[in-house]
């Protein structure tokens, strides 16, 4: 999911546990559901796209992301070096780097 709301991206814990990663780090973060911060722990990952456009060793978050069948949220760490373009009308986006 793209969430140009989020200043990180996140990966949901089943991910994490999935690829059996270390955490390198803690951060407090705020979410639309939450009052008070929560400790997430981070980690570093590798991030692909089509085309061969990678983020190596991303710094991300693990956090919970509901009920909804996400596993990760791409934030602005990554969209900063992207061009997004979202067409409501039609309900599509394109992103490119």
């Amino acid at each position: 999911m793209i969430d140009t709301g989020a200043s990180g991206t996140v990966v949901n814990p089943r991910v994490i546990a999935t690829l059996g990663l270390r955490a390198v780090g803690s951060v407090p973060i705020h979410t639309p559901s939450t009052t008070e911060p929560l400790d997430c722990d981070q980690f570093y990952v590798d991030i692909s796209f089509p085309k061969a456009v990678s983020f190596a060793n991303a710094l991300v978050i693990c956090a919970p992301l509901g009920m909804q069948n996400i596993d990760c949220l791409i934030g602005r760490d990554i969209l900063e070096s992207a061009v997004l373009t979202y067409i409501g009308y039609i309900n599509q986006f394109t992103i490119s780097f």
